[in-house]
């Protein structure tokens, strides 16, 4: 959250559009997948978007493992991804071109009518297998100086050990030595130097989840990402920083909370990173003056904001939505925001596991700085639970007992139907009278206001 600090003056907004509808702002791709959504991928040289997961239906057409959209309709890929060993497709984890073929890459044996363990290439007519063979899943395929790298769960490939990294420059494969054993989920090259996270042990069984290579030897990056449970599994460059995000906690000794950056001596937090009961972070995508994040959080720097929300280098926004499930990838095909994921229902209409985002630069919520307020704390410190509820909303404060709170609660049209003055001892509110819709609770002290949206069931 945006907070200026000031010995004499602070005054916190949370600025938001109660009265629109926000089902408007999303579009559905036809009749949507019928399963989840792991990777979007925008191809500049077909101007194509190619989406990957363990999808066997698209548009309620027969399409396995990945599809194309051209901005108005879906086609196949010559019959898709399947698994020669089940009938239901498995999952396809990334997607990228090399030297005019894609390679995508996942935890599948077969593509098309081709045997192909777990990396397969598309010339835009057929299916092929490459000349190597990986014996675990391939996890990111990406392009640096006309070099193809690709990191996944495997320790070799073809005759090579090669420990979850191998590069291909065209002709020849050839391992980096990478010199830990585990999963490397993701890669990002930064000031020249290669960047992985994942999750592998070094020779001496120390668990390391990122790490450095300078062409010539890896390295540790700082302090690394600290946490028994921690997770990092993405990567973005945003403003000249390589920014991580994942599942870490700042009170574990991280800079900040499923998001950092590192500006290649130091990490440094990121505006107060993502929370909720689950605050990770499955995607990032930079575009413009904007750094996007997808995942499972609800909040973002302080301020509501779920499954996604938008940074620009001073504050967050979120887009006022509410989803049923996670966002696992977000990029933007022909200047439009798309996001792929867990999600059947945004905002109570179903839009299967893929969306467009409609709504142009509008924004729910942000946090921003105004007026003159003498001596308050610098936020609001809050959570609404649960979401959806039934009976009743809990409201968690990190203000004395005897706090008065002042709680609306209006629906998109702004009707009232709560308004109530509580305190921070008994921050229990009975919905249990109100229909099932969404509504907007407005939470109001001497400090300032703040207002989100839930689910009444």
């Amino acid at each position: 959250m945006k907070v200026l600090v000031n010995r004499h003056s602070i005054f916190l907004i949370v600025v938001f559009s109660p009265l629109m509808s926000l089902a408007q702002h999303w579009n559905s791709l036809q009749k949507g997948l019928n399963n989840a959504v792991n990777v979007l991928y925008t191809d500049s040289s077909t101007e194509l978007l190619f989406v990957g997961g363990r999808f066997s239906y698209v548009d309620s057409m027969k399409i396995r493992g990945i599809a194309v959209w051209d901005g108005e309709q879906w086609d196949s890929l010559g019959g898709g991804i399947d698994n020669h060993y089940q009938s239901y497709p498995q999952n396809v984890f990334t997607i990228c071109r090399y030297h005019n073929k894609l390679y995508v890459g996942g935890g599948f044996t077969k593509a098309g009518d081709i045997f192909t363990k777990y990396v397969a290439t598309w010339d835009g007519q057929k299916w092929d297998s490459i000349s190597m063979r990986f014996n675990g899943s391939v996890n990111h395929i990406m392009v640096y100086e006309d070099t193809l790298y690709m990191c996944g769960s495997f320790d070799s490939v073809g005759s090579l050990n090669s420990n979850s990294i191998i590069r291909y420059d065209g002709v020849n494969w050839t391992s980096i030595d990478f010199p830990n054993v585990g999963p490397v989920y993701s890669m990002q090259f930064y000031q020249d130097d290669l960047y992985v996270v994942g999750v592998f042990d070094d020779s001496s069984g120390n668990l390391h989840r990122i790490s450095k290579w300078d062409h010539h030897n890896w390295s540790n990056i700082g302090e690394g990402i600290l946490g028994s449970l921690a997770d990092p599994s993405c990567f973005a460059l945003y403003d000249d920083k390589l920014v991580v995000g994942g599942i870490f906690k700042k009170s574990d000794g991280n800079a900040g909370n499923n998001l950092q950056h590192w500006d290649g001596t130091n990490w440094l937090d990121l505006g107060g990173g993502t929370g909720g009961q689950n605050g990770r972070v499955w995607d990032m995508f930079s575009v413009g003056n904007y750094l996007w994040t997808g995942g499972t959080f609800s909040s973002a720097g302080n301020i509501p904001a779920d499954k996604i929300a938008r940074w620009d280098g001073n504050q967050w926004c979120g887009l006022g939505s509410i989803f049923n499930n996670s966002i696992t990838s977000v990029t933007f095909y022909d200047d439009t925001l798309y996001i792929g994921g867990g999600f059947w229902i945004i905002d109570e209409d179903t839009l299967n596991y893929i969306a467009k985002w409609m709504g142009g630069d509008f924004v729910d919520t942000c946090s921003i700085v105004s007026g003159i307020l003498q001596s308050i704390p610098n936020n609001i410190n809050y959570a609404v639970h649960p979401n959806p509820a039934s009976d009743y909303l809990y409201i968690s404060f990190e203000f004395p007992q005897s706090t008065k709170i002042f709680v609306t609660i209006t629906n998109l049209t702004g009707q009232k139907f709560v308004a109530e003055t509580i305190t921070a001892a008994t921050p229990v509110i009975d919905i249990s009278t109100l229909s099932s819709c969404i509504y907007f609770i407005s939470i109001q002290t001497e400090n300032g206001s703040v207002m989100q949206k839930f689910i009444k069931q």
